[in-house]
């Protein structure tokens, strides 16, 4: 797995008062998505294994989420 591509930007979104996900590119343009709690890793933290979707190169990201976080759309 690759990590984050400095000089990126990052997007987060809360999807309940103890859960986030954020959104960060990889160095070859994937976008891969950081969950907050994951159950089974000591920091908390897990990073999705493959990209959920790629982007050129330093392109700018957001993320919005509704219903109660049910629903999140980076």
């Amino acid at each position: 797995m690759t990590g984050i591509l400095s000089g990126t930007a990052v997007a987060a979104t809360a999807v309940s008062a103890a859960a986030l996900r954020v959104y960060f590119q990889d160095d070859q343009g994937g976008i891969r998505e950081g969950t907050y709690p994951t159950p089974g890793s000591a920091s908390g933290w897990g990073v999705s294994k493959t990209p959920i979707f790629t982007a050129k190169l330093y392109t700018p990201l957001a993320v919005i989420s509704w219903d109660n976080g049910k629903q999140v759309r980076p």
